[in-house]
């Protein structure tokens, strides 16, 4: 018995979606070989030729190698602001936000460390060059301002008051998540796990709670231990 196959015609693409396309493609080849390879020892002409593009076809969308981890970078700003989004569920307390986080950001360590040694490299690179440091330095912001921008809506959802800017403590966790982060990858077994909790909860100081959750936080603090032998 002879099967045959119906051939389906494939939906014929505009000028703009094989654009996008190629574009998509060369972005998620450029991403592993810069995985594989470390960002300084990847050339243009190794992503090209991993794509099965012509040097070309890479300049005509990017101009340079900069440029094209640029919007590697933008890529994963995005995957982050919507992680944001889908994480946005109001918790009980702040400080249980930011347990939840950071259970969350070491998750993310451990499956993307090989991202984080690549974005180490680059940005050690990027702070040597003005010009890019600050390009690198606007493409990060708009990650810091959408976290600060959950960080004030999560507040105002439980009812507290911020005692300083949400931006402060927008910094304050990147700079906690990416310290921890740099002594893990150099040294894991010297970093507990539970560091990134410790460290973050530490920020639920600036945060103004309700008087009915202050009242539940001096019962906690007022409940008798239990005596040991």
């Amino acid at each position: 018995m002879v099967l045959e196959y119906r051939r389906y015609p494939m939906a014929r693409l505009s000028r703009t979606e094989k654009k996008e396309l190629t574009t998509s493609q060369l972005l998620e080849t450029a991403r592993q070989v810069f995985l594989q390879r470390g960002y300084h020892r990847s050339t243009l002409d190794d992503i090209a030729d991993a794509a099965g593009f012509t040097k070309g076809a890479v300049y005509s969308r990017f101009k340079s190698k900069d440029e094209l981890f640029l919007a590697l970078y933008d890529e994963w700003v995005d995957q982050r602001i919507a992680d944001l989004a889908r994480y946005s569920t109001p918790p009980k307390t702040f400080e249980a936000l930011l347990r939840t986080d950071a259970k969350r950001l070491m998750a993310l360590r451990n499956t993307h460390a090989d991202w984080y040694l690549l974005l180490l490299e680059f940005w050690t690179y990027a702070a040597r060059d003005e010009r890019l440091r600050q390009e690198l330095a606007a493409h990060h912001e708009r990650f810091v301002r959408n976290l600060a921008a959950a960080i004030e809506a999560s507040v105002k959802a439980l009812g507290a008051t911020l005692k300083r800017p949400a931006i402060y403590l927008a910094r304050a966790g990147t700079a906690i998540s990416l310290g921890v982060t740099l002594e893990q990858l150099l040294d894991p077994d010297a970093v507990p796990e539970s560091l990134m909790e410790t460290l973050l909860v530490l920020l639920a100081g600036e945060v103004t709670v309700p008087s009915a959750e202050k009242g539940a936080r001096a019962k906690q603090k007022t409940r008798p231990r239990p005596v040991t032998a």
